[in-house]
């Protein structure tokens, strides 16, 4: 079949990331490595992990003080309402064993986060609700996103179904990946800080969670971004191809390439799709790090486990992106 013609699928495709300033300025970067991908916030930044040890007591006495609040707030309820009769209360994410990620939140004595491992503590932080929006509210923390908190200073109240997250701005991209994936999938529900009522909950619950069904309620900006049918994006550039060999001899390439597709189609800067390959072993993905009407610039990456990759994308090929299983 000629290169020209060949049509490959990606489907959408969500891991957790943090955000990133991104060094491409225009659709086709030359020549030059593609920016670094965004990495996973479960860890503080080296630079912080001894200032969030000595911090450690202080995060804890704050939970005791947001737990009490919050049991004074069950048994009084709140004055006038507000955001806090729905979304104050326990947060959980983890797998029980090395991620133990535990937020509480309350309106006046603000919110903590502590994440414990095997060991020992992974990530902490601490701070005040400074300010509340219709979709979240801004935090003032101890560390946040500058010491790579799992915390963001902004968060978002989202509704998925009946299941209600609290989720940082770095990871909402993940839900919005997730959905255009088009599968159901255990981990998201594993990934993102929900809601508890209470200990018993957590118990009965935590092993047998779902991805959320039907449409998540995101903020407008995210919500733009939901595809509801797969999307078709012509190959216009190819960049120069990076290749690397690891210890385990598992080959990496990677590239940009650029789309005839930009955000008046739906390709939106973090959106993330896989490549799929006929050949067994080889998995990768494109990453939307740039997008304008009627342009997007992707950074490929693909990994092979035995040896030398074929069919990568070139000039001309067909990429359908989106969720073609839904």
């Amino acid at each position: 079949m000629n290169r020209y013609t060949r049509t490959l699928t990606a489907t959408g495709f969500m891991a957790s990331f943090a955000l990133v300033s991104l060094t491409i300025s225009s659709p086709i970067q030359e020549e030059n490595d593609p920016p670094e991908r965004p990495g996973h916030r479960l860890f503080m930044s080296d630079s912080s992990w001894d200032a969030m040890h000595a911090e450690e007591s202080k995060i804890q006495n704050r939970r005791e003080r947001i737990k009490a609040e919050l049991a004074a707030i069950e048994r009084d309820g709140i004055a006038n309402g507000g955001w806090a009769g729905e979304w104050a209360g326990w947060y959980y994410t983890g797998d029980g064993l090395g991620t133990n990620i535990s937020i509480h939140l309350a309106p006046e004595s603000g919110i903590s986060i502590l994440n414990y491992g095997c060991m020992g503590l992974y990530s902490a932080d601490h701070g005040d609700v400074v300010e509340v929006f219709d979709d979240g509210l801004l935090l003032e923390l101890k560390f946040g996103d500058a010491e790579h908190s799992f915390l963001s200073e902004r968060v978002y109240f989202v509704r998925w179904g009946e299941a209600r997250f609290l989720v940082p701005e770095w990871q909402m991209m993940e839900i919005v990946n997730w959905y255009n994936d088009g599968r159901e999938n255990s981990y998201l529900a594993h990934s993102l800080p929900r809601f508890f009522s209470d200990e018993e909950d957590f118990r009965t619950s935590r092993h047998s969670l779902h991805q959320p069904a039907g449409i998540p309620d995101l903020p407008a900006k995210y919500e733009d971004m939901l595809l509801e049918h797969s999307v078709e994006l012509k190959v216009s550039h190819v960049g120069h191809y990076t290749t690397s060999t690891d210890n385990n001899d598992q080959v990496r390439q990677t590239c940009v390439v650029t789309f005839d597709r930009g955000n008046d189609t739906g390709m939106h800067v973090g959106m993330e799709f896989k490549y799929r390959s006929q050949r067994p072993g080889v998995r990768g993905e494109f990453w939307i790090a740039f997008a304008d009407d009627g342009v997007s610039t992707a950074v490929f990456d693909v990994r092979s486990s035995d040896g030398v990759i074929a069919n990568l994308p070139a000039l001309g090929d067909i990429v359908s992106a989106g969720p073609s299983a839904r």
